[in-house]
């Protein structure tokens, strides 16, 4: 069951498109790790896209491999301590680490963000360290930007660069 904080979500950019259900052997380790909010989620919407395929939201499996490449000789998010949840289009991935919440690494710039690893606040509560951040993200943020600043999913869409929801990998 979702919480409340999906369901505000939800009345902002729409409740997800499920593209595969969970299935009941998917309770690893690594998912028990997840918040509960998430694990809930997942329970209940599964892998799934927002955004029309802008916003994909996984198991912690399916991109499991390459946070262990990414973090491979980092102390602190290293081991798999660093659980991908969700990913953007255009190559952000969104993870959650038990100990310093929500953070992002960016496959375009190579530039990885946890805010829990560098600041002194440890307060928990602070939505913007939890694992809704990337689904309060404006779309815009999720989207990449040509030369002239213009948006480029839309176009990539229309190119069939990018797979459409109902032509999903999944």
């Amino acid at each position: 069951m979702t919480d409340e904080n999906f369901e505000y979500i939800f009345s902002q950019i729409g409740k997800p498109v499920t593209l595969r259900s969970a299935g009941g052997g998917e309770q690893s380790p690594a998912a028990a790790a997840l918040p509960l909010a998430l694990t809930g989620f997942l329970g209940e919407f599964g892998r799934c896209q927002f955004l029309d395929g802008m916003l994909n939201v996984v198991h912690p499996s399916d991109l499991q491999s390459l946070a262990d490449m990414v973090f491979e000789r980092d102390k602190d998010l290293g081991g798999r301590k660093t659980l991908p949840f969700a990913y953007s289009v255009f190559g952000t991935i969104y993870f959650w680490h038990a100990e310093y919440g929500v953070g992002d690494v960016n496959l375009v710039t190579g530039q990885v963000t946890c805010e829990g690893l560098v600041s002194q606040n440890d307060d928990k509560s602070n939505l913007a360290n939890t694992v809704y951040v990337p689904f309060m993200l404006e779309r815009e943020s999720h989207d990449l930007f040509d030369d002239l600043d213009k948006p480029l999913f839309k176009r990539a869409l229309k190119l069939r660069l990018v797979v459409a929801c109902e032509q999903s990998l999944w």
